[in-house]
């Protein structure tokens, strides 16, 4: 997500300087047209022909002749504007083209950054589902967890209550629930006269299961 994250400033920071670049360059070539307007205009002023005036003097008198001759230098003016317009033509084309190339690379970058954000926004929004879902099944974990403590220290209780009623613990209490299921399934077999022991055991069987299976079971 950092990568991506990256990657989007990064895009979007060549975006900004190809869009400057393209500005530049319709600026520059804006520029050049102008400059094409006025000498274009400075062509259509070159005078074809411009009046001369000649003074001559005597010892008596002077005068002033004046008459229109054609400007010699007209096609040379004209040829020199010219040159300067083509050449600023030129660069006018080669700006063009630049800009067309420097606008396919700002298409292509916002193409990628189109994806990038798709990308990023996919990935962010599959890290919070996950993140909800850790937290949910975390949450079903520790609630187990709870459970299986309490059960266990209920054990524990349990056998501690039994063990206190009987004063036995451990390997010892088990094999003590066992002789007893033991001795009551063989005098039940027996004769009637044990009847009373039988019960008694039996009375004693169910406290002891009660206090201990009943627990561990809970």
């Amino acid at each position: 997500m950092e990568v991506l994250n990256n990657m989007i400033h990064v895009t979007e920071s060549k975006i900004k300087g190809a869009k400057e670049a393209i500005e530049e360059t319709k600026r520059r070539s804006q520029e050049l047209a102008s400059l094409n307007t006025e000498m274009e205009k400075k062509i259509q002023d070159i005078s074809s022909t411009y009046q001369v005036t000649e003074t001559r003097t005597s010892s008596r008198s002077s005068f002033k002749n004046s008459y229109v001759i054609g400007n010699p230098n007209r096609d040379i003016q004209k040829q020199f504007y010219e040159a300067i317009i083509k050449e600023r033509v030129a660069r006018i084309k080669a700006n063009n083209k630049d800009q067309d190339e420097q606008q396919a690379v700002q298409n292509e970058l916002s193409q990628s950054l189109c994806e990038y954000q798709a990308k990023y926004k996919t990935t962010r929004d599959s890290m919070v589902e996950f993140e909800k879902t850790f937290r949910e099944e975390m949450d079903k974990i520790q609630q187990e967890i709870d459970s299986l403590t309490n059960r266990l220290q209920a054990a524990y209780t349990g056998e501690s209550e039994a063990a206190i009623t009987t004063g036995l613990q451990g390997e010892n209490f088990n094999k003590s629930l066992e002789l007893v299921t033991n001795l009551k399934t063989d005098i039940h077999q027996g004769a009637n006269a044990y009847r009373p022991l039988e019960s008694a055991l039996t009375g004693i069987l169910l406290r002891l299961l009660l206090k201990f299976e009943l627990t561990v079971h809970c």
